[in-house]
């Protein structure tokens, strides 16, 4: 009796382990599966955004004063369709913020240390011109960790010349 309750109780647990393994499996499919649909939508969005007229003008012409209303106004109008992010924005490419989805950071230059701008454009330079920087980081505006999605402008002569954020909080877990 007592090696049958052995061999049961043996059974029981190979069975309960691959059933706990095969259940993680799926939760973590489940997840893969959400995190690449948010990625998708993120990239597809900073394309359309690229696209606008209001981008290109402003990008192009970054002291041009109507320039940078028309970007601002059309930036706010695009950002308020996409529910709750950190910004978006489009700076140039030495990154001094020319219109955000908080005004309060127009002007804002996030990578002021030339070790860091050279890293940031040479990354962007190896996505290549349809490509997006994509990485987890603290945003330097609110301190908060965020996905960051970073779409190189590339001008009509080839010409890398501008960028277009877009940065979503990070939740933790609960």
């Amino acid at each position: 009796m007592l090696v049958i309750t052995i061999i049961v109780t043996i059974m029981t647990s190979v069975k309960v382990q691959h059933n706990a393994i095969d259940n993680l499996k799926s939760i973590n499919d489940q997840k893969a599966h959400i995190i690449a649909e948010f990625v998708e939508q993120s990239e597809t969005t900073l394309r359309q955004f690229v696209m606008a007229d209001q981008v290109k003008n402003v990008v192009e012409n970054p002291d041009d004063e109507q320039a940078l209303r028309e970007a601002q106004d059309y930036l706010m109008e695009f950002a308020g369709s996409l529910g709750e992010i950190e910004g978006l924005y489009i700076c140039d490419w030495n990154t001094k913020t020319l219109a955000h989805s908080n005004p309060d950071n127009i002007g804002v230059v996030t990578h002021e240390e030339e070790e860091r701008l050279e890293n940031l454009r040479n990354n962007l330079i190896k996505e290549g011109p349809d490509g997006i920087r994509k990485n987890v980081t603290t945003s330097p505006v609110s301190n908060k960790q965020c996905f960051v999605f970073i779409k190189p402008y590339i001008n009509d002569a080839g010409e890398y010349i501008g960028r277009l954020i877009k940065d979503k909080y990070r939740k933790a877990n609960k």
